[in-house]
């Protein structure tokens, strides 16, 4: 029975060990709901909005140390953030839908996630076409978890639950470029200014499957 112990020991550090030195690869879907955090001017409420398309991409994982699970993770995609702006007196809903190319570079610790995001944006509409030129690169700071769910030798299956939170505004300029300025009452009291400009809080999940490359990280 002990030997029977040790070997099992022995076998699952040692797959643990060959795990740890190589580079995974492989893609990803998620899904996105968010919210702007920011106080709107009077006349208009923030609301929850979901992503209407699909966030999917390519995560790529190295890892940084054998004995622990510490990696670096690079998220590479096409993703979207959702935000709904409401008329405070008709309840009428305007779901803004901002797309990005985006580069997400992250630190996993024992499956504890924390990096950050920048996306380029490509498109953005919230009823109706908004210009692109108007967007800021968006950079946002994101923590959560990782979970796997499935291994073995060829690859892995994980689940993760992130909350992004933007560091920077979402136009270049509110008060010039408020896309709801012809659809929404401007305030009676208060001038629309960049302190009103959308900053984005969002909740993502996600699902990826890495293939084991084979390719030595670690030696």
């Amino acid at each position: 029975m002990k030997k029977i112990i040790i070997i099992l020991f022995l076998s699952i550090t040692a797959i643990f060990a060959q795990e740890s030195k190589t580079l995974f690869v492989g893609p990803f879907i998620s899904e996105s709901a968010g919210m702007n955090i920011v106080t709107s001017p009077e006349g208009r409420k923030s609301g929850l909005a979901i992503s209407e398309v699909p966030n999917f991409g390519l995560t790529v994982v190295a890892p940084l140390n054998r004995g622990t699970d510490f990696s670096f993770v690079l998220d590479l995609a096409y993703s979207n953030q959702p935000f709904q702006i409401k008329n405070a007196s008709t309840g009428e809903k305007f779901n803004h839908q901002i797309s990005y190319i985006a580069i997400s570079p992250y630190l996993n610790f024992e499956g504890l996630l924390f990096g950050f995001n920048f996306g380029f944006p490509q498109s953005a509409n919230n009823g109706s076409k908004i210009d692109v030129g108007i967007i800021k690169t968006l950079t946002e700071v994101k923590f959560g978890g990782n979970f796997n769910l499935f291994s073995d030798e060829s690859g892995t299956v994980n689940a993760s639950v992130l909350v992004s939170m933007m560091l920077n505004e979402t136009y270049n300029s509110f008060e010039l470029n408020d896309p709801l300025k012809d659809k929404m009452p401007k305030p009676f009291v208060l001038k629309v200014t960049d302190e009103y400009n959308p900053r984005i809080a969002s909740l993502t999940f996600s699902i990826n499957y890495l293939f084991n490359t084979g390719v030595t990280v670690l030696k």
